[in-house]
């Protein structure tokens, strides 16, 4: 018997991801959408890219490759058990040696609530990627881990005083639009935090951009914060809430809506009226993301990210410190961290030009004077596939 049929036809270890070359690119794709997102439900990543040819028994055989790793998480919500995935040792390993990135091994821990939450966020991510594979929007940059886009404010709150208020969201976005960046902090609420404790950190998310914290701290002034409740009722009540904590007054920079937006499967949802303005009338809604007429043919390209350049690739994390990529500061920036970014080689967002100015919720345009983002974006590597 020939050598070759003694090799497995879903595995092929000669492979730089360990798989056929038929497989290449999806397993590309997978991979790079879970080390983006950290974290998804089964369900969830099966449906993002069942159209790409993604299966059970795919999934089972990269998940005993070591390509991928299961978890287990116990959705509240729910009351249900829920079958997660995320990017396994090899998988990181094999990503990194065909991108000539550095990807980071995942740890090894137990399942406990957060996990359930930690899953809700990746599945949103997935849902905001779908979106842009499909050609719908331009993302310039992503970060699902919360810790790299934590920032506080100090403000008075009536009756209370002085107090300084922590803001970590679950995610950031920023797209870029033909008006210039806009980001998004993601808060994925799940009914466990008492309303009055988010009151005050929508106090705090107000006081923040007030004091010029999109600028200050994301080089973006075109900033929305997006909760994303379980259920209507909730909506209503943490909208009402952040609408007292904003004294009654209207704002674009609070929007809110439910988790059956979220929808992997139909992504293109997030483009019709699904978020509700802080203040508008109570049936009130917007888009959460206008669609980008400028996107090309999303068959051009098969990046997580999709639009245009026709490839895009998993970029290096700028730490703190490293040497800058450019010689002029971009115009959307991580706290302290870069983001995940995609770029094609010689484009004006690997270059780091960031010429466009940013547009605010309410209208106003351009950067504040004085906003110097903090951190150069990565420029990403020649893609292969």
């Amino acid at each position: 018997m020939p050598i070759s049929q003694h090799v497995p036809t879903l595995l092929a270890a000669a492979r730089p991801l360990a798989v056929p070359a038929e497989h290449e690119c999806l397993a590309r794709e997978v991979l790079t959408s879970l080390a983006i997102v950290r974290l998804a439900t089964a369900d969830s990543l099966l449906s993002a890219f069942a159209s790409s040819g993604l299966t059970e028994e795919l999934l089972d055989t990269w998940c005993d490759a070591g390509l991928l790793m299961k978890r287990r998480a116990f959705d509240d919500l729910a009351a249900q058990e829920l079958a997660c995935i995320s990017l396994g040792r090899a998988g990181a390993r094999s990503l990194a040696m065909a991108t000539g990135q550095s990807i980071p091994a995942p740890k090894r821990v137990p399942s406990t609530r957060r996990t359930a939450h930690d899953a809700e966020v990746g599945d949103t991510g997935l849902a905001i990627l779908a979106l842009a594979r499909a050609g719908h929007i331009r993302l310039r940059g992503v970060e699902f881990d919360d810790k790299r886009i934590g920032t506080s404010v100090a403000t008075t709150i009536p009756g209370v005083g002085p107090k300084r208020i922590a803001l970590q969201a679950d995610a950031y976005v920023v797209r870029d639009t033909s008006e210039g960046p806009v980001g998004h902090l993601i808060e994925i609420d799940r009914g466990t935090t008492s309303v009055k404790r988010l009151a005050e950190k929508y106090a705090g998310y107000l006081a923040w951009k007030d004091q010029g914290g999109p600028i200050r701290d994301f080089g973006v002034k075109a900033m929305r914060v997006v909760t994303i409740a379980p259920q209507d009722r909730r909506s209503r009540a943490l909208h009402d809430a952040a609408l007292a904590a904003n004294y009654g007054k209207r704002s674009g920079f609070l929007l809110f809506l439910e988790r059956e937006a979220i929808d992997v499967r139909e992504p293109s949802k997030l483009l019709l009226p699904v978020a509700r303005p802080l203040g508008n009338a109570p049936d009130a809604r917007v888009p959460l993301f206008d669609k980008d007429a400028g996107c090309r043919d999303p068959q051009a390209s098969r990046s997580p990210l999709g639009g245009n350049p026709p490839e895009r690739e998993l970029a290096t994390r700028s730490m703190p410190g490293a040497p800058a990529i450019s010689r002029r500061p971009p115009a959307v920036t991580a706290r302290t961290q870069a983001l995940t970014l995609w770029s094609a080689p010689g484009s004006s967002l690997a270059r780091g030009t960031g010429d466009a100015a940013p547009v605010a919720p309410d209208g106003d345009h351009g950067l504040r004077e004085g906003g110097t983002p903090r951190q150069k974006l990565a420029m990403a590597s020649e893609p292969t596939c």
